[in-house]
């Protein structure tokens, strides 16, 4: 039985945070953005530990290893993209991930603001594609054999 309230539980994590990620992705194709946009103070660590367990909870199978170098990082920024953000990019890495591989998420306080990295070991990024992903301007196809690792690193003056 609990196996099965387990099961449940991910398949509606999973379903809410499609429906989320739809309603944002439509508010910023509506151009309604600014409107959804709520900074207040919070703990960038907190959020990234909320956003490995929900993924842990959606997909028991992988290894995702926190390493974040502060304990507690204060900032001011919208929570709630955030979360969306970083869940993107660790669910991303899961689906690119060979049968479930290690996923590094690291934090980490630089001189110029905060690095986020998220480092799987999957297919990677062509090369040609990978200046226009980092741009936002396009999506990769399939990677071929001659791929850079698929790291996403987000380095922000916060």
């Amino acid at each position: 039985m609990a196996e099965r309230a387990r099961k449940i539980r991910s398949a509606v994590l999973r379903m809410t945070h499609l429906i989320d990620n739809l309603i944002d992705a439509s508010r910023v194709v509506d151009g309604d953005v600014k409107l959804y946009f709520h900074p207040s103070g919070l703990d960038l660590a907190k959020v990234l530990q909320e956003v490995c367990h929900l993924q842990r909870e959606i997909a028991p199978k992988v290894q995702i290893l926190e390493s974040f170098r502060t304990r507690a990082l204060h900032i001011v920024a919208d929570g709630n993209l955030l979360f969306q953000v970083f869940s993107n990019l660790l669910s991303n890495a899961i689906k690119y991930s060979p049968g479930g591989g290690l996923i590094n998420v690291t934090l980490a306080s630089a001189e110029a603001g905060v690095v986020v990295c998220v480092q799987d070991h999957g297919i990677g990024i062509p090369k040609p594609t990978e200046a226009a992903c980092s741009s936002g301007t396009s999506a990769a196809a399939t990677p071929p054999e001659s791929s850079v690792p698929a790291s996403a690193c987000i380095l922000s003056r916060l």
